[in-house]
């Protein structure tokens, strides 16, 4: 459940859809604003696919918010345009404009009214839409046993719950996301979760727009990271995460130990606190015996491990303990932050 133990989120039903998986639903195509001599979204290419979740991610005005109206049709870029499934969008088209739900920070809700209420307000107000869609998206959200209490009474968590509702009213293709979470308690996020893979699962697209990196990285197949306006990093989660390994050991004589493996061309950085070392390799590197490419996978990081063990033994260095790390979305995000400063 999303903030109630009385309501459970249910399956998210599948329904035949023209789209397939994979398909390229959203693709923003050079995407710039400018504000007088700020440059708020610079050349932004982006796609959102049908079947996965993309996570947006970027620090406190990268762009992020103005990128998403850009692609909503709610701000009009300097240059460049939106594609929606391969046509050029046109917003004032009332039935592609119901192939994208949206939940944005700052959803007007109507507080005297029911959640039932509201979304049959919001029925009329996009039309065509059938009424039993309204009973449906309250039992996908979790909200059926509080249907007709009066919004005025919800914590900001249920408020998020019937936001999304009313997103997913039209039975959208693509559901643009900005902050979900807000409001949400541990055990809300996790039904959130679970909802959002489900709903990819279904065939729609997800696009999240998220501070929550944790959240992102169990969340999200594929994630774009912006700074300044700018893209500085994106692709699967899964191979950013493990681009670039590291490798922890606790050594005597680190001083000679870090000379060795400084000089080791694979290895980036090597940093030392006490007598543990933390050595980075470069993400691609094809240096090292029996690994070739980027590596990608805790696999390859525990047979570096084993080659720095060895390199460090024939120079008469023992090592104690020996930990390779995976990585984090986290420690990418901060990593590739600090690149472009």
């Amino acid at each position: 459940m999303i903030g109630n133990k009385s309501s459970n989120i249910n399956t998210v039903p599948h329904r035949p859809s023209a789209t397939y998986p994979g398909e390229t639903a959203v693709r923003a195509v050079k995407l710039t604003k400018i504000f007088g001599a700020n440059v708020a979204v610079d050349s932004l290419d982006l796609e959102i696919r049908t079947g996965e979740v993309l996570g947006f991610l970027g620090p406190n005005g990268a762009g992020k918010t103005t990128a998403i109206n850009m692609i909503l049709g709610l701000l009009q870029p300097t240059s460049g345009h939106v594609e929606l499934f391969g046509e050029k969008a046109d917003w004032t088209q009332s039935e592609m404009r119901k192939r994208i739900g949206t939940l944005l920070d700052g959803v007007e809700l109507y507080p005297y009214l029911s959640a039932k209420e509201n979304l049959r307000v919001f029925r009329r107000a996009l039309g065509g839409i059938p009424p039993h869609r309204i009973n449906e998206v309250l039992n996908t959200v979790g909200l059926t046993s509080r249907a007709d209490d009066r919004v005025s009474g919800f914590s900001q968590g249920m408020k998020r719950r019937l936001g999304l509702a009313l997103s997913l009213l039209p039975d959208p293709d693509i559901l643009i996301l900005d902050e979900p979470a807000n409001g949400l308690d541990p055990e809300g996020i996790k039904d959130l979760r679970d909802l959002l893979k489900g709903l990819a699962r279904a065939g729609k697209g997800v696009f999240l727009s998220s501070h929550l990196l944790h959240e992102v990285e169990i969340i999200c197949d594929r994630v774009v990271i912006l700074r300044k306006g700018k893209v500085i990093a994106q692709g699967k989660v899964t191979e950013l995460i493990t681009e670039a390994p590291k490798i922890e050991l606790a050594v005597e004589g680190t001083g000679e130990a870090e000379k060795i493996l400084l000089a080791k061309p694979e290895v980036s950085s090597v940093s030392r606190t006490g007598n543990r070392l933390l050595v980075q390799y470069d993400s691609f590197t094809t240096h090292v015996p029996g690994i070739s490419g980027a590596l990608k996978d805790l696999d390859n990081c525990q047979r570096l491990a084993q080659q720095l063990n060895e390199d460090l033994a024939s120079h008469g260095i023992f090592v104690h303990e020996l930990i390779p790390h995976r990585g984090t979305l986290e420690e990418v995000f901060f990593d590739v932050l600090k690149e472009v400063k």
